[in-house]
């Protein structure tokens, strides 16, 4: 994808390249977000042969559903007390880096709502920012991602979909690996 970070060379090798400042958080929140999310995925790139499935539609919703899945079993192990500081040191506060992995489980919840309105209820981009924001009291960084995913339907809705979807499905691990899928092929090319 285009504006994602991730690049695959001639020979090809995947890599990642990280902007500063992108998310406008501090070092240690975007160092624990890099380890959490783009270190799942490059585990599950390790493990599975991606190569050649990795810019597939289904391939990156299967990639970003697991590490969600990941960000949200950290967010349980600091509700029952875990600590971040007792591992990275003291630079690092387990509150704010809740906050932000919270937030980012929570912006991507609201894409649903976008991905609805925009794509298959016909509401204008600005007009549905102004209303969002009023209605949710939330600032306009949160909602970087309605220029980000305007004109692709069904992308921004399917983080939340694939990620319940492997919540529910009986075959995780199979999944997981790549040798099932995590939705039907015709509920895909409906989408598009």
């Amino acid at each position: 994808m285009p504006w994602r970070p991730w690049y695959q060379n001639s020979n090809q090798e995947l890599f990642l390249l990280i902007p500063p400042n992108r998310l406008g958080f501090s070092n240690n929140e975007s160092i624990v977000h890099m380890l959490l999310h783009n270190g799942t995925h490059l585990y599950h790139m390790h493990i599975t042969d991606v190569s050649k499935k990795v810019f597939s539609q289904i391939s990156y919703v299967l990639m970003e559903s697991i590490a969600m899945l990941y960000i949200a079993s950290v967010l349980k192990l600091i509700e029952k007390g875990y600590e971040i500081e007792s591992e990275l040191g003291k630079s690092f506060n387990t509150k704010t880096i809740r906050a932000f992995l919270a937030y980012g489980l929570l912006e991507r919840a609201v894409r649903v709502l976008y991905d609805y309105d925009i794509h298959f209820g016909g509401i204008e981009l600005d007009k549905w920012l102004t209303n969002i924001r009023q209605n949710q009291g939330l600032n306009l960084p949160f909602y970087r991602f309605a220029t980000e995913f305007h004109g692709l339907p069904g992308l921004p809705m399917s983080y939340m979909l694939g990620l319940n979807t492997f919540l529910l499905s009986e075959n995780k691990k199979e999944i997981f690996l790549g040798n099932s899928e995590l939705f039907k092929t015709e509920y895909i090319k409906n989408l598009k």
